[in-house]
C-alpha cells in the first residue's frame, strides 16, 4: 500500500472543507445583509490600500514595479514546483509483478499478476457460490504482498 498519512489527508480536507463552508456563508451574508456589505466592501478598500502602500515601499525598476510582485510570483511557482513533486509521489504501490528470481545464467524468472489471477479463476470455475475474483498484487517496503478478493453468494459458507 501507499505510504499516505490517512488521518494527516483527513484533517487537510476537513480544514479546507471548514474555511470553504465560512467564505460560502460570509458570501451569502454579505449579499443578503446590506451592514454586511458595507463592510466588506470598507475592509477591501483598506486592505486594497495597504497592499498599494507595501508595494511602493519596495519598488524596483521596470515592468514588475515591486519586489513584493516578484516575491509572491517567485513563492507561487515553489508552491507549484512543491505540489507537483508531492502529486509525483503520491500513489504507487501497486505492481503488475508477484515475483521475480534471476537464476544466474539461466535467465530470469518473471510471475505476473494476470497469471495468478487466471490460476484462482479456473480453480473456482466450477464453483457456484463464488460470483467472482479480483487479485491485485502491491509492493510496500521492499516486499511484494498479494491481494485475492472473492465475492461469495449470500448464504454460502466461508469454507
Amino acid at each position: 500500500m501507499s505510504q499516505t498519512n490517512r488521518a494527516l489527508n483527513r484533517i487537510l480536507l476537513a480544514l479546507a472543507g471548514l474555511v470553504l463552508l465560512a467564505a460560502g456563508a460570509a458570501t451569502a451574508a454579505a449579499g443578503m445583509m446590506p451592514g454586511v456589505a458595507a463592510s466588506w466592501a470598507a475592509t477591501g478598500s483598506s486592505l486594497m490600500d495597504h497592499a498599494g502602500s507595501l508595494f511602493d515601499s519596495a519598488p524596483l525598476p521596470g515592468p514588475a514595479r515591486s519586489w513584493w510582485a516578484v516575491a509572491g510570483v517567485a513563492a507561487l511557482i515553489l508552491a507549484a514546483g512543491l505540489s507537483i513533486a508531492w502529486l509525483a509521489s503520491q500513489g504507487g504501490g501497486r505492481t503488475p509483478r508477484v515475483g521475480r528470481e534471476a537464476d544466474g545464467d539461466r535467465g530470469t524468472t518473471v510471475v505476473e499478476t494476470g497469471l495468478i489471477a487466471a490460476a484462482v479463476k479456473q480453480a473456482l470455475e466450477g464453483n457456484r457460490l463464488v460470483l467472482g475474483t479480483s487479485v491485485s498484487a502491491w509492493e510496500s517496503r521492499g516486499k511484494t504482498g498479494l491481494r485475492l478478493r472473492l465475492q461469495a453468494r449470500q448464504g454460502a459458507s466461508p469454507r
